[in-house]
């Protein structure tokens, strides 16, 4: 079942004052940002998640994942989660070991 998004019609009521369109659905990649005119994304937290979890997470809405370390998990993150940043941007995280 599709999504769907309601809207008033101004002025009608009745059984027809309401009006359905699908809306789309769209993952978090940086195409569909860019499609939607987005230029800036929220930095996920990653801290406490494995590396490849960590990268997982980073890339699904757009960011470049660059690791530092090898032992899960992660400890720290740079840019700090929550911050906007570019599309496209590197979010650096370093493991703990």
């Amino acid at each position: 079942m599709k999504p769907l998004m309601m809207m008033r019609t101004k002025g009608v009521t009745g059984p027809f004052a309401t009006k359905h369109y699908a809306v789309p659905k769209l993952s978090k990649s940086a195409g569909n940002a860019v499609a939607l005119g987005i230029s800036a994304i929220i930095v996920p937290n990653v801290i406490g998640l494995p590396g490849a979890d960590a990268t997982t997470a980073i890339e699904a809405v757009g960011l470049v994942a660059i690791a530092v370390g090898a032992i899960d998990p992660v400890a720290s993150q740079y840019p700090a989660a929550g911050a906007n940043v570019a599309i496209g941007s590197d979010v650096t995280y370093t493991l703990t070991g």
